[in-house]
């Protein structure tokens, strides 16, 4: 499980580098009913993504989750399913605890 914390006010991007051995080919996301937390898109990478220190990866080798909202004081998970071209599913989980940014 990815462990996030995420302002209210806040729509981010968060790009999620996934160890496969092949190209992601889709991505789907399942929230739990009530969520507060509003998922603004979800995608497969289609240019290269670079790191924090650096490093480069090619197009189908990460998960572009974009998400807005929330309500203060509470935690939200998304789910990630997404499939290779080798036809591997994997799944995974992203937390967020919301807060007011102060």
């Amino acid at each position: 499980m990815i462990y996030i914390t995420k302002d209210a006010s806040e729509k981010l991007d968060y790009v999620f580098i996934r160890a496969v051995e092949d190209n992601i080919s889709a991505v789907t996301y399942t929230q739990s009913v009530g969520s507060t937390i509003t998922v603004v898109s979800c995608t497969v990478n289609t240019n290269v993504v670079t790191d924090t220190d650096g490093n480069e990866y090619p197009a189908g080798r990460a998960v572009v989750l974009w998400v807005q909202g929330g309500v203060v004081g509470t935690t939200e998970t998304i789910t990630l399913q997404y499939t290779t071209v080798g036809d591997r599913t994997l799944k995974e989980d992203i937390q967020f605890r919301i807060n007011n940014g102060c």
